[in-house]
């Protein structure tokens, strides 16, 4: 619902303080947060777009919320789709590979 605001930085623990330098300033929180979000679109689909499709499907925590999708289709061309347990998408995938490496798979 914010107006863009520049978070400029990639690294996660510059972006923050970066945040907080806004936060300081007295920028309004949801202009913060749109940055934010922005920001996190802007790298995803520099990330993204390498290989094109002609759709997408977002996991992760903010695979959920629908204004991150509607960016990210947007910015992207396509479709971005999702489901709840998208979320857990890394989680599983982590928990295959040392089931794996374990030798319990």
């Amino acid at each position: 619902a914010g107006q863009p605001t520049v978070i400029s930085n990639m690294c996660t623990v510059f972006a923050e303080s970066e945040v907080i330098s806004l936060v300081g300033k007295g920028e309004p929180r949801e202009n913060i947060a749109r940055g934010v979000i922005d920001s996190v679109v802007a790298r995803v689909c520099t990330l993204v777009g390498q290989v094109p499709a002609a759709r997408y499907h977002l996991t992760g925590g903010l695979c959920e919320n629908d204004y991150v999708r509607a960016r990210l289709e947007a910015e992207l061309g396509a479709p971005v789709g999702s489901c709840p347990d998208a979320r857990f998408a890394g989680a599983l995938g982590a928990a295959i590979i040392a089931a794996e490496m374990a030798g319990e798979a």
